[in-house]
Protein backbone atom coordinates (compact mmCIF):
# COMPACT_ATOMS: atom_id res chain seq x y z
CA UNK A 1 0.00 0.00 0.00
CA UNK A 2 2.83 2.54 0.92
CA UNK A 3 4.73 0.95 -2.07
CA UNK A 4 1.21 1.91 -4.35
CA UNK A 5 1.20 5.34 -2.83
CA UNK A 6 4.81 6.63 -3.21
CA UNK A 7 4.63 5.19 -6.82
CA UNK A 8 1.54 6.88 -8.18
CA UNK A 9 2.40 10.21 -5.88
CA UNK A 10 5.92 10.10 -6.96
CA UNK A 11 6.80 8.10 -9.51
CA UNK A 12 9.86 5.57 -10.22
CA UNK A 13 12.15 8.81 -8.24
CA UNK A 14 10.02 8.41 -5.52
CA UNK A 15 10.18 4.90 -5.02
CA UNK A 16 14.21 5.06 -5.83
CA UNK A 17 14.12 7.40 -2.70
CA UNK A 18 11.35 4.78 -0.70
CA UNK A 19 13.91 2.23 -0.78
CA UNK A 20 16.77 4.34 1.21
CA UNK A 21 14.32 4.88 4.02
CA UNK A 22 13.21 0.94 4.10
CA UNK A 23 17.09 0.44 4.19
CA UNK A 24 17.27 2.64 7.35
CA UNK A 25 14.24 1.13 8.86
CA UNK A 26 15.56 -2.38 8.81
CA UNK A 27 18.94 -0.95 9.60
CA UNK A 28 17.67 0.25 12.93
CA UNK A 29 15.59 -2.79 13.37
CA UNK A 30 18.65 -4.95 13.33
CA UNK A 31 21.21 -2.57 14.95
CA UNK A 32 18.69 -1.16 17.83
CA UNK A 33 18.04 -4.90 19.03
CA UNK A 34 21.29 -5.82 19.04
CA UNK A 35 21.37 -7.82 16.30
CA UNK A 36 20.31 -10.87 18.34
CA UNK A 37 17.07 -11.93 17.29
CA UNK A 38 17.99 -15.62 16.04
CA UNK A 39 20.24 -16.15 18.85
CA UNK A 40 17.14 -15.69 21.04
CA UNK A 41 15.06 -17.62 18.84
CA UNK A 42 17.82 -20.47 19.16
CA UNK A 43 18.27 -20.64 23.32
CA UNK A 44 14.48 -20.30 23.83
CA UNK A 45 14.11 -22.99 21.55
CA UNK A 46 16.98 -24.74 23.40
CA UNK A 47 16.26 -24.02 27.48
CA UNK A 48 11.95 -23.53 27.50
CA UNK A 49 11.95 -26.75 29.09
CA UNK A 50 14.08 -24.53 32.03
CA UNK A 51 11.97 -22.08 32.81
CA UNK A 52 14.78 -20.13 36.01
CA UNK A 53 17.66 -20.91 32.83
CA UNK A 54 15.47 -19.21 30.33
CA UNK A 55 14.26 -16.19 31.96
CA UNK A 56 18.04 -15.34 32.73
CA UNK A 57 19.05 -15.95 29.50
CA UNK A 58 16.17 -13.28 28.60
CA UNK A 59 17.20 -11.16 31.37
CA UNK A 60 20.99 -10.82 29.78
CA UNK A 61 19.44 -10.69 26.16
CA UNK A 62 17.15 -7.89 27.11
CA UNK A 63 19.91 -6.09 28.79
CA UNK A 64 21.76 -6.23 25.12
CA UNK A 65 18.81 -5.06 23.41
CA UNK A 66 18.21 -1.87 25.98
CA UNK A 67 22.12 -0.83 25.64
CA UNK A 68 22.01 -1.18 21.99
CA UNK A 69 18.97 0.76 21.50
CA UNK A 70 20.63 3.57 23.54
CA UNK A 71 23.25 4.04 21.31
CA UNK A 72 21.35 4.14 18.10
CA UNK A 73 19.01 6.73 19.39
CA UNK A 74 21.39 9.15 20.57
CA UNK A 75 23.40 7.88 17.14
CA UNK A 76 20.78 8.78 15.04
CA UNK A 77 19.60 11.98 16.30
CA UNK A 78 22.82 13.36 16.40
CA UNK A 79 23.54 12.56 12.52
CA UNK A 80 19.72 12.99 11.88
CA UNK A 81 20.15 15.60 9.41
CA UNK A 82 23.67 14.42 6.80
CA UNK A 83 21.98 11.04 7.26
CA UNK A 84 18.83 13.01 5.68
CA UNK A 85 20.74 14.61 2.85
CA UNK A 86 23.05 11.35 2.04
CA UNK A 87 20.09 9.21 2.05
CA UNK A 88 17.21 11.13 0.80
CA UNK A 89 19.07 14.20 -0.76
CA UNK A 90 16.32 16.38 0.89
CA UNK A 91 16.53 17.98 4.45
CA UNK A 92 12.77 18.17 4.05
CA UNK A 93 12.91 14.67 5.26
CA UNK A 94 14.65 15.13 8.73
CA UNK A 95 11.54 15.13 10.65
CA UNK A 96 11.04 11.54 9.31
CA UNK A 97 14.71 10.01 10.19
CA UNK A 98 14.23 11.94 13.74
CA UNK A 99 10.72 10.54 14.26
CA UNK A 100 12.18 6.68 13.21
CA UNK A 101 15.18 7.61 16.28
CA UNK A 102 12.21 8.32 18.73
CA UNK A 103 10.39 4.88 17.52
CA UNK A 104 13.45 2.61 17.32
CA UNK A 105 13.09 1.52 21.18
CA UNK A 106 9.58 0.21 20.06
CA UNK A 107 10.89 -1.31 17.02
CA UNK A 108 13.59 -3.39 19.09
CA UNK A 109 11.07 -4.07 21.51
CA UNK A 110 9.05 -5.65 19.21
CA UNK A 111 11.33 -7.63 17.48
CA UNK A 112 12.26 -9.01 21.05
CA UNK A 113 9.20 -9.86 22.06
CA UNK A 114 8.80 -11.55 19.04
CA UNK A 115 12.03 -13.66 19.08
CA UNK A 116 10.81 -14.78 22.10
CA UNK A 117 7.46 -16.09 20.86
CA UNK A 118 8.99 -17.83 17.61
CA UNK A 119 11.73 -19.69 20.35
CA UNK A 120 8.72 -20.80 22.06
CA UNK A 121 7.16 -22.32 18.81
CA UNK A 122 3.99 -19.88 19.31
CA UNK A 123 3.86 -19.71 15.36
CA UNK A 124 0.43 -18.83 15.58
CA UNK A 125 0.29 -15.47 17.59
CA UNK A 126 3.36 -14.37 15.75
CA UNK A 127 1.62 -14.90 11.96
CA UNK A 128 -1.21 -12.84 13.69
CA UNK A 129 0.69 -10.01 14.74
CA UNK A 130 2.42 -9.85 11.64
CA UNK A 131 -1.10 -9.84 9.73
CA UNK A 132 -2.54 -7.28 12.34
CA UNK A 133 0.48 -5.07 11.84
CA UNK A 134 0.36 -5.08 8.46
CA UNK A 135 -3.44 -3.93 8.47
CA UNK A 136 -2.73 -1.54 10.62
CA UNK A 137 -0.29 -0.09 8.67
CA UNK A 138 -2.32 -0.01 5.41
CA UNK A 139 -5.05 1.84 7.00
CA UNK A 140 -2.90 4.31 9.02
CA UNK A 141 -1.38 4.48 5.13
CA UNK A 142 -4.24 5.29 3.34
CA UNK A 143 -5.36 7.53 6.05
CA UNK A 144 -2.17 9.77 5.61
CA UNK A 145 -1.18 9.19 1.82
CA UNK A 146 -4.42 11.19 0.90
CA UNK A 147 -3.84 13.74 3.28
CA UNK A 148 -0.05 14.05 2.75
CA UNK A 149 0.35 12.48 -0.53
CA UNK A 150 3.70 10.79 -0.72
CA UNK A 151 5.01 12.26 2.26
CA UNK A 152 1.78 10.95 4.41
CA UNK A 153 2.97 7.22 3.14
CA UNK A 154 6.49 7.52 3.81
CA UNK A 155 5.32 9.07 7.40
CA UNK A 156 2.52 6.24 8.02
CA UNK A 157 6.05 3.78 7.12
CA UNK A 158 7.80 5.01 10.09
CA UNK A 159 4.56 5.37 12.65
CA UNK A 160 3.54 1.61 11.76
CA UNK A 161 6.68 0.35 13.03
CA UNK A 162 5.40 1.60 16.54
CA UNK A 163 1.96 0.48 16.04
CA UNK A 164 3.73 -2.64 15.30
CA UNK A 165 5.15 -3.30 19.00
CA UNK A 166 1.68 -2.67 20.39
CA UNK A 167 -0.10 -5.50 18.39
CA UNK A 168 2.84 -7.83 19.79
CA UNK A 169 2.19 -6.98 23.08
CA UNK A 170 -1.17 -7.55 23.23
CA UNK A 171 -0.63 -10.97 21.68
CA UNK A 172 2.32 -11.81 24.63
CA UNK A 173 -0.12 -10.71 26.90
CA UNK A 174 -2.85 -13.22 25.48
CA UNK A 175 0.15 -15.71 25.29
CA UNK A 176 0.45 -18.60 27.90
CA UNK A 177 3.94 -17.83 27.43
CA UNK A 178 3.88 -14.39 29.50
CA UNK A 179 5.09 -15.32 32.15
CA UNK A 180 8.36 -15.86 30.77
CA UNK A 181 8.49 -12.31 30.14
CA UNK A 182 8.53 -11.36 33.86
CA UNK A 183 12.17 -11.56 34.29
CA UNK A 184 15.26 -9.09 35.93
CA UNK A 185 17.39 -7.02 33.61
CA UNK A 186 20.58 -7.98 34.34
CA UNK A 187 24.31 -9.22 32.34
CA UNK A 188 25.45 -12.55 32.74
CA UNK A 189 28.83 -12.96 30.58
CA UNK A 190 28.67 -16.27 29.75
CA UNK A 191 25.51 -15.42 27.90
CA UNK A 192 26.19 -12.03 26.72
CA UNK A 193 29.50 -13.88 24.89
CA UNK A 194 27.39 -16.22 23.18
CA UNK A 195 24.30 -13.50 22.23
CA UNK A 196 27.68 -11.20 20.71
CA UNK A 197 27.80 -13.62 18.29
CA UNK A 198 25.03 -13.61 16.86
CA UNK A 199 25.10 -9.94 16.72
CA UNK A 200 28.03 -10.45 14.54
CA UNK A 201 26.13 -12.82 12.57
CA UNK A 202 23.67 -9.99 12.08
CA UNK A 203 26.30 -7.33 11.52
CA UNK A 204 27.24 -10.00 8.41
CA UNK A 205 23.68 -11.31 7.27
CA UNK A 206 21.12 -9.09 7.76
CA UNK A 207 23.03 -5.16 8.08
CA UNK A 208 25.42 -5.90 5.18
CA UNK A 209 23.23 -6.32 2.22
CA UNK A 210 21.17 -3.05 3.47
CA UNK A 211 24.37 -1.20 3.41
CA UNK A 212 25.35 -2.70 -0.21
CA UNK A 213 21.43 -1.45 -0.94
CA UNK A 214 21.84 1.76 0.08
CA UNK A 215 25.56 1.96 -1.81
CA UNK A 216 23.76 0.29 -5.28
CA UNK A 217 20.86 2.77 -5.27
CA UNK A 218 23.12 5.79 -5.23
CA UNK A 219 25.67 4.03 -7.64
CA UNK A 220 22.57 3.48 -9.87
CA UNK A 221 21.17 6.98 -9.24
CA UNK A 222 24.73 8.53 -10.23
CA UNK A 223 25.18 6.30 -13.34
CA UNK A 224 21.91 6.52 -14.85
CA UNK A 225 19.24 8.30 -12.71
CA UNK A 226 16.53 7.25 -10.15
CA UNK A 227 14.19 6.94 -12.72
CA UNK A 228 16.31 3.37 -13.11
CA UNK A 229 16.34 3.00 -9.44
CA UNK A 230 12.88 3.35 -9.56
CA UNK A 231 12.57 0.23 -11.74
CA UNK A 232 15.09 -2.08 -10.06
CA UNK A 233 13.63 -1.10 -6.43
CA UNK A 234 10.01 -2.01 -7.84
CA UNK A 235 10.88 -5.65 -8.91
CA UNK A 236 13.30 -6.13 -5.92
CA UNK A 237 9.66 -5.31 -3.70
CA UNK A 238 7.87 -7.28 -5.71
CA UNK A 239 10.40 -10.18 -5.30
CA UNK A 240 10.39 -9.47 -1.38
CA UNK A 241 6.65 -9.54 -1.12
CA UNK A 242 6.60 -12.81 -2.36
CA UNK A 243 9.83 -14.37 -0.80
CA UNK A 244 8.14 -13.36 2.63
CA UNK A 245 6.02 -16.16 2.07
CA UNK A 246 9.26 -18.67 2.24
CA UNK A 247 11.74 -16.60 4.38
CA UNK A 248 9.57 -16.25 7.33
CA UNK A 249 8.46 -19.58 7.99
CA UNK A 250 12.16 -20.42 7.47
CA UNK A 251 13.29 -18.16 10.41
CA UNK A 252 10.04 -19.15 12.53
CA UNK A 253 9.94 -23.15 12.24
CA UNK A 254 13.77 -23.78 10.52
CA UNK A 255 15.60 -22.63 12.88
CA UNK A 256 14.87 -23.47 16.42
CA UNK A 257 13.80 -26.96 14.82
CA UNK A 258 17.24 -27.46 13.62
CA UNK A 259 18.85 -25.30 16.47
CA UNK A 260 17.38 -28.37 18.68
CA UNK A 261 18.63 -31.49 16.63
CA UNK A 262 21.54 -33.88 17.77
CA UNK A 263 20.70 -36.97 15.65
CA UNK A 264 22.39 -37.13 12.36
CA UNK A 265 19.78 -38.97 10.45
CA UNK A 266 16.97 -36.15 11.80
CA UNK A 267 19.43 -33.26 10.69
CA UNK A 268 19.40 -34.96 7.22
CA UNK A 269 16.12 -35.42 6.78
CA UNK A 270 15.10 -31.86 8.14
CA UNK A 271 17.33 -30.08 5.24
CA UNK A 272 16.01 -32.85 2.61
CA UNK A 273 12.54 -31.90 3.89
CA UNK A 274 13.12 -28.10 3.29
CA UNK A 275 14.32 -28.70 -0.46
CA UNK A 276 11.73 -30.52 -1.08
CA UNK A 277 8.94 -28.60 -0.04
CA UNK A 278 10.31 -24.93 -0.74
CA UNK A 279 12.81 -25.05 -3.72
CA UNK A 280 9.77 -26.09 -5.92
CA UNK A 281 7.55 -23.85 -4.53
CA UNK A 282 9.29 -21.07 -5.03
CA UNK A 283 10.24 -21.97 -8.65
CA UNK A 284 6.41 -22.25 -9.51
CA UNK A 285 5.84 -18.55 -7.68
CA UNK A 286 8.56 -17.36 -9.42
CA UNK A 287 7.00 -18.73 -12.91
CA UNK A 288 3.74 -17.57 -12.04
CA UNK A 289 5.03 -13.75 -11.05
CA UNK A 290 6.69 -14.08 -14.52
CA UNK A 291 3.43 -14.60 -16.44
CA UNK A 292 1.52 -11.97 -15.15
CA UNK A 293 4.58 -9.49 -14.30
CA UNK A 294 2.78 -6.42 -16.49
CA UNK A 295 -0.78 -7.21 -14.50
CA UNK A 296 1.24 -6.92 -11.23
CA UNK A 297 3.41 -3.88 -12.14
CA UNK A 298 -0.07 -2.10 -13.23
CA UNK A 299 -1.64 -3.22 -9.68
CA UNK A 300 1.48 -2.59 -7.12
CA UNK A 301 2.52 0.61 -8.87
CA UNK A 302 1.49 2.05 -12.30
CA UNK A 303 1.47 2.47 -15.68
CA UNK A 304 5.12 4.75 -15.53
CA UNK A 305 6.85 1.48 -14.17
CA UNK A 306 5.99 -0.43 -17.44
CA UNK A 307 10.41 -0.48 -18.65
CA UNK A 308 10.82 -2.84 -15.40
CA UNK A 309 9.34 -5.94 -16.94
CA UNK A 310 12.77 -6.66 -18.60
CA UNK A 311 14.23 -7.16 -15.18
CA UNK A 312 11.60 -9.89 -13.65
CA UNK A 313 13.66 -13.05 -15.88
CA UNK A 314 16.97 -12.48 -14.01
CA UNK A 315 15.51 -11.17 -10.66
CA UNK A 316 13.57 -14.55 -10.52
CA UNK A 317 16.40 -16.62 -11.60
CA UNK A 318 18.43 -14.99 -8.50
CA UNK A 319 15.26 -15.32 -6.08
CA UNK A 320 15.07 -18.79 -6.80
CA UNK A 321 18.86 -19.33 -6.16
CA UNK A 322 18.38 -16.95 -2.86
CA UNK A 323 16.13 -19.00 -1.16
CA UNK A 324 17.99 -22.42 -1.61
CA UNK A 325 20.94 -20.87 -0.24
CA UNK A 326 18.92 -19.61 2.42
CA UNK A 327 18.11 -23.00 3.26
CA UNK A 328 21.60 -23.33 4.03
CA UNK A 329 22.64 -20.22 5.77
CA UNK A 330 19.64 -20.43 8.51
CA UNK A 331 21.27 -23.74 9.20
CA UNK A 332 24.26 -22.01 9.98
CA UNK A 333 22.48 -19.48 12.13
CA UNK A 334 20.67 -22.52 14.43
CA UNK A 335 23.77 -24.14 14.47
CA UNK A 336 25.98 -21.08 15.93
CA UNK A 337 28.21 -21.42 12.67
CA UNK A 338 29.61 -18.05 13.90
CA UNK A 339 32.62 -17.24 11.56
CA UNK A 340 31.75 -19.15 8.67
CA UNK A 341 28.39 -17.17 8.15
CA UNK A 342 30.44 -14.30 8.61
CA UNK A 343 32.86 -14.52 6.15
CA UNK A 344 30.46 -15.77 3.76
CA UNK A 345 28.27 -12.88 3.85
CA UNK A 346 31.21 -9.99 3.96
CA UNK A 347 32.67 -11.99 1.03
CA UNK A 348 29.60 -11.73 -0.72
CA UNK A 349 28.33 -8.66 0.23
CA UNK A 350 31.83 -7.03 -1.27
CA UNK A 351 31.75 -9.70 -4.41
CA UNK A 352 27.92 -8.48 -5.28
CA UNK A 353 28.66 -4.43 -4.96
CA UNK A 354 32.17 -5.44 -7.20
CA UNK A 355 29.94 -7.07 -9.87
CA UNK A 356 27.67 -4.16 -9.82
CA UNK A 357 30.47 -1.76 -10.57
CA UNK A 358 31.64 -3.69 -13.45
CA UNK A 359 28.83 -4.66 -15.15
CA UNK A 360 26.73 -1.63 -15.30
CA UNK A 361 28.87 0.15 -17.33
CA UNK A 362 28.85 -2.18 -20.06
CA UNK A 363 24.88 -3.64 -19.80
CA UNK A 364 23.03 -0.41 -18.14
CA UNK A 365 20.40 -1.74 -15.37
CA UNK A 366 20.66 -4.93 -16.05
CA UNK A 367 24.10 -5.39 -14.75
CA UNK A 368 22.52 -4.75 -11.38
CA UNK A 369 20.17 -7.74 -12.11
CA UNK A 370 23.30 -10.09 -13.46
CA UNK A 371 25.40 -9.19 -10.89
CA UNK A 372 22.40 -10.55 -8.52
CA UNK A 373 22.37 -14.00 -9.94
CA UNK A 374 25.97 -14.31 -10.18
CA UNK A 375 26.40 -13.12 -6.95
CA UNK A 376 23.85 -15.70 -5.45
CA UNK A 377 24.89 -18.29 -7.21
CA UNK A 378 28.31 -18.30 -5.88
CA UNK A 379 27.17 -17.65 -2.06
CA UNK A 380 24.78 -20.87 -2.71
CA UNK A 381 27.90 -23.20 -3.93
CA UNK A 382 29.91 -21.38 -0.67
CA UNK A 383 27.25 -21.81 2.07
CA UNK A 384 26.62 -25.45 1.00
CA UNK A 385 30.53 -26.02 1.36
CA UNK A 386 30.27 -25.01 4.79
CA UNK A 387 27.73 -26.83 5.25
CA UNK A 388 29.17 -29.97 4.00
CA UNK A 389 32.19 -29.53 6.11
CA UNK A 390 30.13 -28.98 8.85
CA UNK A 391 28.24 -32.51 8.85
CA UNK A 392 31.74 -34.13 8.15
CA UNK A 393 33.01 -32.72 11.61
CA UNK A 394 30.32 -32.96 14.16
CA UNK A 395 29.14 -35.22 16.64
CA UNK A 396 26.11 -37.06 16.10
CA UNK A 397 24.11 -38.87 19.22
CA UNK A 398 22.67 -41.74 16.54
CA UNK A 399 26.17 -42.66 14.78
CA UNK A 400 28.05 -45.31 16.33
CA UNK A 401 31.77 -44.10 16.55
CA UNK A 402 32.81 -46.21 13.44
CA UNK A 403 29.84 -44.51 11.30
CA UNK A 404 30.79 -41.22 12.40
CA UNK A 405 34.72 -41.77 11.26
CA UNK A 406 33.04 -43.04 7.85
CA UNK A 407 31.34 -39.75 7.52
CA UNK A 408 34.31 -37.91 8.14
CA UNK A 409 36.28 -39.70 6.06
CA UNK A 410 33.57 -39.36 2.87
CA UNK A 411 32.99 -43.09 2.55
CA UNK A 412 29.27 -42.74 3.79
Amino acid sequence: MIVKLVASFAGPEGVGKLGQLLSVISLLAVFGGGGIGSGIVKYVAELRNSVAGLKNFLGSAAFFTIMSSFFIVTGALVFRRPLTLYLLQDDQYQVLITILALTQPFIAANAFFISVLTGCGDIRRVSLAYTVSAVMSVVLAGALGIALHSYGALLALVGSQTLAFFVTLFFVVQSPHRELFRFRISIDRAIAAKLFQFSMMSLASAVLPHFVGLWIRDHLAEQLSWREVGYWQAVGKISEAYLLFFTVPIASYYVPKVSAITAYRSFKREITNAFVHIVPAVILIALLVYVFRSLVLRVLFSEDFAPAESLFLPQLVGDVIKVTSFIFSYVMVARAMTMSLIVAEVLFSVNYVFLVAVLTPHFGLMGAMYAFVVNYACYLACVGWFIWRYVRSASWSDLPRAEEQMLRTGDV
